[in-house]
């Protein structure tokens, strides 16, 4: 097996509304900054990419332009490519819901960025070793 790992920066470079916080609110600066990570495996030929972005949401229309986007630059079918949000309330809209609509230059850079990211990832791939494991923390939950 192979695995590969990068990640993209998708901070908006300018305000936009939040998403997640049940009235409009446009963010008046970055504390920390907002990515998408992809991480690729590799096995008998066949490449499967994990995408997890920092949004709230990732509408399927949206997660279905961003397969899209993927295939085309790495070559993994788009079944093989799985896109998840990380549901922060603190990134832009990905929505037309309720709290603002999504910015088309940021919606384009969103989507950019994880193609680069999963063609760095696949770039990046080497060989490894896939474990589980479990554990028990006191005191959580």
């Amino acid at each position: 097996m192979r695995v590969g790992t990068a990640y993209r920066d998708i901070t908006p470079d300018r305000p936009l509304a939040l998403q997640g916080q049940m009235h409009i609110r446009i963010a008046k600066y970055t504390r920390d900054p907002l990515t998408v990570n992809a991480i690729v495996f590799e096995e008998g030929g066949k490449r499967v990419a994990l995408i997890s972005t920092d949004v709230c949401v990732l509408p399927n229309h949206l997660a279905e332009e961003i397969k899209r986007a993927v295939s085309e630059v790495s070559g993994i079918p788009v079944q093989d490519i799985i896109p998840a949000a990380t549901h922060t309330h603190v990134g832009p809209c990905t929505t037309t819901r309720l709290f603002g609509d999504i910015d088309p230059t940021w919606r384009e850079h969103l989507i950019k960025s994880t193609a680069d990211a999963v063609k760095s990832a696949i770039d990046d791939l080497e060989d490894a070793e896939l474990f589980t494991g479990a554990g028990w923390l006191d005191h959580m939950g």
